[in-house]
């Protein structure tokens, strides 16, 4: 997922690293995925991603668009991107079973999130990792509600 920040909420903002691989962004074109795209894209959340994020993100959609022909999700990955501040990953980590995964920590340290939102189950096994916790999107909602409803 992307790294994101809430906008304009308190002293510490929450964010996260919106992290979905393959079935994952498929599933953005339904259900609570969605919810979080839309805070994306009505700037209730700030989204970052690195170059590498964005590059792999492109590969999947275009995977998707080959193995689900005339299938179009709701918010195209442009509109998305577009919203995504773009930043240079300097911090390398070796943590996740799956080295690829890697790739979303770093990210997510060098923006300063506090959350990566994910439905990789090999990231979600890392659960946290330097103050930054790894939750799936319904449990990243449930925070984003207690933090409107306080």
């Amino acid at each position: 997922m992307m790294p994101l920040k809430q906008s304009g909420r308190g002293e510490k903002p929450d964010a996260c690293c919106y992290r979905y691989k393959c079935r994952g962004i498929s599933n953005i074109l339904r259900w609570k995925p969605e919810e979080v795209i839309d805070y994306v894209m009505t700037n209730r959340i700030d989204a970052y991603a690195s170059t590498e994020i964005l590059e792999e993100y492109t590969e999947t959609v275009e995977y998707l668009k080959y193995k689900f022909p005339g299938k179009k999700p709701k918010v195209p990955l442009i509109d998305i991107e577009a919203k995504c501040r773009v930043i240079e990953v300097s911090t390398k980590v070796d943590v996740c079973r799956d080295p690829d995964d890697n790739k979303f920590l770093e990210c997510a340290i060098d923006s300063k999130c506090y959350y990566i939102v994910s439905g990789d189950k090999d990231l979600l096994t890392v659960k946290e990792y330097e103050g930054i916790e790894i939750v799936t999107v319904a449990e990243f909602l449930e925070i984003l509600k207690n933090d409107t409803d306080e």
